[in-house]
């Protein structure tokens, strides 16, 4: 018998698209309340931008190119959300139309829609950004810091980040607090851990998400980080664990973006070891790469392995099959 693995998801009725992007723009409005407490209206005019960039793209591609109306289905506004959670609140207006044409045209309509498209697309439009404009994607400036609406903000200056200051093996400036809370430098949206493993839990509930990429991800995170901790001795290894996983964004990523159901695999086996290559690609890229955030380019390289790993899964469960057969 010969399998046949294609993309996911697997259920292309609209309907049924609609409900589970609605799920996630759910799961996301916390988020976006946190982002709008912390960095006021000009956060909240970031994400209406994303949001209706994300649209505008994907409707004007659509009708261009004659191709059935997507702008229903809801999956463009859950791409211009998640964009925008990833970008600090000090980026230019401009910069989530960037983002939203990279993540609509080049990497989801370009590759045939959603369900085709290999990589996520809002994630490598993280990656497009951070990697063309290095310097505006690493100005963080701190909560409730006082930002201009509409204004330039090059008046501010990069704040030291959780991750900046694990890179120099310091223990970061930042209490456990503020970490679960968010009120420390980072991304508007992917900072409040505590927020973030709530609306996660919503994710669960509504069966959006399993727990084998996340559980695997965060895991291996935090092996290395209790076996090779970045933190000073003096900090102990507790600390060192709870500092890389609740720095940067990656819970984030590990709990909305990892578990896509559009690039992720669909097989437990695979899910395992799609969260364990991108925990261990974290790892390294935060130890030896450029950026300080690791997460976003380790699971855009891990994104093409999806139906590789679903494949080994099946040899695996027919493998295990034929053996059975021969004992009996």
């Amino acid at each position: 018998m010969r399998l046949v693995v294609g993309a996911s998801p697997h259920i292309h009725h609209e309907e049924n698209i609609t409900i589970m992007m609605g799920d996630m723009l759910v799961a996301l409005i916390p988020m976006v309340v946190m982002a709008g407490v912390y960095y006021g209206m000009r956060a909240l005019l970031l994400i209406a931008i994303s949001m209706v960039s994300s649209l505008a793209f994907e409707y004007v591609y659509t009708r261009i190119y004659g191709k059935i109306a997507t702008i229903g289905d809801l999956s463009a506004v859950v791409t211009g959300v998640i964009i925008a959670c990833n970008l600090p609140a000090t980026v230019p207006l401009w910069f989530p139309v960037a983002g939203a044409f990279f993540a609509i045209i080049i990497v989801k309509q370009l590759f045939g829609g959603i369900g085709r498209n290999v990589f996520n697309p809002a994630l490598a439009a993280i990656v497009f950004l951070t990697v063309t404009w290095p310097g505006i994607m690493s100005v963080f400036p701190l909560p409730s810091k006082a930002l201009s609406i509409f204004g330039s903000q090059e008046g501010y200056t990069t704040n030291e980040t959780v991750l900046s200051s694990l890179r120099q093996g310091l223990l970061p400036n930042v209490s456990y607090g503020e970490l679960f809370w968010g009120s420390r430098a980072g991304c508007m949206g992917t900072c409040a851990a505590l927020v973030i493993l709530i609306a996660a839990l919503y994710l669960f509930y509504r069966r959006l998400i399993n727990w084998q990429i996340p559980v695997a991800f965060l895991g291996t995170v935090a092996l290395f980080a209790c076996i090779f901790p970045r933190t000073p001795a003096s900090a102990g290894r507790p600390a060192a664990v709870l500092y890389e996983l609740l720095s940067g964004s990656l819970l984030f990523i590990a709990l909305f973006m990892a578990t896509d159901p559009a690039t992720g695999p669909i097989s437990a086996f695979g899910r395992l070891a799609y969260g364990v290559l991108c925990g261990l690609l974290t790892v390294l890229i935060r130890r030896l790469g450029v950026f300080p955030e690791g997460a976003y380019f380790a699971l855009l390289l891990v994104n093409p392995f999806s139906m590789p790993l679903d494949r080994l899964a099946w040899k695996l469960k027919v493998k295990k099959g034929e053996l059975l057969d021969e004992r009996k």
